[in-house]
């Protein structure tokens, strides 16, 4: 059982674990003390919906007692859930666009972009690079509707904490 080391003064020195009750411990007025903890373990919550705060410690003559407060989760709590959830979306769609275009090759595709229009303010393309104009527009394309698909996943997310934790960011990408 978990007992506190309490001082004349009633403040909480510290805590020990006896197996039994500690016997033979001068408990005179000037000397600190051990007493038992009473409700030492936190109360279960639904860790998705209710936070739990505590302990408050309050030392009476005979134990320390310990008292929890569990409320339900506030609305900054549930927006920072949903904002977690929004970030899980946006990882998702990084990865796909990833997955598709590396960083490296966005990149690429970008420098060529810019060197294609220069060229069309001096001529006409060639059928190449009227091709190779027309492949950048598709990749955008397909970029663009990641971001749009997680722009609608992301709209989708519900408002409640339970519901929130429940929505599957892998659902609807097809």
């Amino acid at each position: 059982m978990l007992y506190a080391l309490v001082s004349p003064a009633a403040e909480i020195l510290g805590y020990r674990v006896f197996s039994e009750v500690p016997e033979g411990i001068d408990v005179a007025a000037h000397k600190p003390r051990y007493l038992p903890v009473e409700n030492e373990d936190a109360p279960s919550v639904d860790a998705v919906t209710q936070v739990c705060e505590g302990p408050v410690e309050v030392v009476t003559p005979t134990a320390v007692v310990r008292t929890w407060t569990v409320r339900a989760k506030s609305p900054q709590e549930v927006a920072g859930m949903r904002e977690a959830k929004v970030a899980q979306v946006k990882a998702q769609a990084a990865g796909r666009i990833l997955a598709l275009y590396p960083e490296w090759k966005q990149r690429n595709l970008t420098a060529r972009a810019v060197v294609l229009l220069r060229i069309a303010q001096d001529r006409a393309w060639t059928p190449q690079e009227a091709q190779e104009s027309a492949d950048l527009e598709a990749a955008w394309a397909a970029v663009d509707a990641i971001r749009t698909r997680s722009n609608e996943i992301e709209a989708q997310i519900p408002a409640g904490a339970a519901a929130i934790a429940a929505f599957d960011v892998l659902q609807g990408w097809d």
